[in-house]
């Protein structure tokens, strides 16, 4: 896990979470992988990882996108890890991200 402290994958994902915390509004996956220059592909699974987690809810339709599951400062950088870690074995890398 102190791999995953480190690694370029944590940073995508909390950078995610600071956009969607930051919206008013649904943000899309296509939108955030533009923002963070990565693979859609690759950081939808993670998205989807954390709402499984209950980290973020998915809606899904023309206004779609990934919204907070719960107010920012009820999730710690520990839940971000821990369902991260949970979802890929403790898996580091970040491929498809530049």
């Amino acid at each position: 896990m102190l791999d995953l402290l480190r690694s370029k994958r944590l940073r995508l994902v909390m950078t995610a979470l600071l956009h969607i915390a930051a919206s008013k509004r649904a943000v899309s996956g296509k939108l955030l992988a533009e923002k963070l220059r990565c693979s859609r592909r690759y950081l939808e699974s993670d998205l989807q990882a954390m709402a499984q987690c209950g980290l973020l809810e998915s809606r899904r339709g023309a206004h779609g996108g990934y919204v907070l599951a719960r107010n920012p400062q009820r999730i710690s950088l520990l839940d971000v890890v821990q369902c991260l870690a949970m979802e890929s074995g403790d898996e580091t890398t970040a491929e498809g991200c530049k």
